[in-house]
């Protein structure tokens, strides 16, 4: 698979898995107990992998990631 197909997959990845946690906290705040906590451990999971391929990836979108980061934990 070539460089720039895989950098859309994990771009793609990313909205949906954001998007799927999101909607499970705000929207349907439904699925409790064991299935409610694998579909949020996995979201979870491929947020954080899909940051991480996309950070060794793209230089581009690590320092606006790690920028964004330093914003929000910035202390006067």
């Amino acid at each position: 698979m070539s460089e720039k197909k895989r950098f859309w997959l994990y771009i793609s990845l990313l909205a949906i898995s954001l998007s799927v946690f999101i909607m499970h906290l705000f929207v349907f705040q439904k699925p409790d107990g064991v299935p409610g906590f694998l579909i949020c451990i996995t979201c979870i999971y491929l947020i954080i992998g899909s940051i991480i391929k996309l950070c060794r990836m793209s230089e581009k979108f690590a320092e606006g990631f790690f920028n964004l980061l330093d914003l929000l934990f910035w202390l006067p």
